[in-house]
């Protein structure tokens, strides 16, 4: 296969449990090396074909690595790798940080103490594969897009792992219900439907509720309408604006629709409840 190289850079960095800084994919030449080299966040190499050595230089140790396989790269560790003279490797690879990046790949098996990532199974998983070249091929999308597949890639990654344990993926799918959340609380005045907040998170309509309800026991339309029906016990508790103004203020379309849905909820109409809490 001849020499070609992709890279990509991340911009921005306000997601502070986990961003990714850069990605690329890379078919390499006969015996092509790099480093020795460092990084600054955690650099993870998946191998899609071929063969090659990693070096971690500090221990003076080398690994023979083929594909399904991978490396990581920790922070501040002195680290080379050099493609096959015969089968010169492929590999897509990820620069990423954040606060929950260490936990994120001690789910994987992965660790200072462990830089090489071993598979249930001696090949290429194509969730792990499709899930990074995700990234490294939509490197303009949106940030939240590149982030939540910056997840999934590492839940995959979890799931497939030599070392797996179910318990590791339940911070990962937490990110789609903490922006969920977050959307709602930026939007719920506004027109809000299972559709929009699955596009919202990169994920099909089926699989995000599906998600939604075991992480809350509430479908998000159930959420949607509580939330609203509390941001509107608070208006009502604490102005004097109408019933109806508050209605609209909260995403309703028209007064009698939230007049029954806040009963329903509280026990209680609008004008009862402004009465009990004044």
């Amino acid at each position: 296969m001849p020499y070609s190289q992709e890279f990509h850079v991340f911009h921005n960095k306000s997601s502070v449990d986990l961003y990714p800084v850069q990605f690329g994919r890379e078919s390499c030449k006969s015996l092509q090396a790099f480093g020795p080299t460092t990084v600054n966040g955690y650099l993870f190499h998946y191998i899609l074909e071929g063969n090659g050595t990693f070096y971690l230089n500090e221990e003076n140790h080398s690994t023979q690595l083929s594909a399904g396989q991978g490396f990581l790269i920790p922070p501040h560790t002195i680290c080379s790798y050099q493609a096959d003279l015969n089968t010169p490797w492929t590999y897509a690879w990820i620069e990423f940080n954040g606060l929950k990046a260490k936990h994120y790949l001690k789910s994987a098996g992965l660790s200072r103490q462990n830089l090489i990532y071993y598979p249930k199974k001696p090949n290429v998983h194509p969730e792990i594969k499709t899930s990074l070249m995700t990234i490294i091929e939509n490197s303009t999308k949106a940030d939240t897009f590149l982030i939540g597949h910056l997840y999934l890639f590492l839940e995959q990654l979890a799931i497939n792992s030599r070392y797996y344990s179910p318990d590791s993926r339940h911070d990962i799918q937490n990110f789609y219900i903490r922006e969920t959340i977050q959307y709602i609380h930026d939007h719920y005045n506004e027109a809000l439907s299972v559709e929009l907040l699955a596009d919202h998170c990169n994920l099909n309509r089926s699989h995000f509720s599906r998600l939604f309800k075991k992480e809350l026991s509430l479908s998000p339309s159930q959420f949607i309408l509580q939330y609203r029906l509390k941001m509107a016990s608070e208006l009502l508790s604490t102005t004097s604006a109408s019933i109806q103004d508050i209605a609209e203020s909260v995403g309703f379309t028209n007064s009698f629709n939230f007049s029954t849905s806040f009963k329903k909820f509280f026990g209680v109409n609008p004008s009862k409840w402004r009465h009990q809490e004044t």
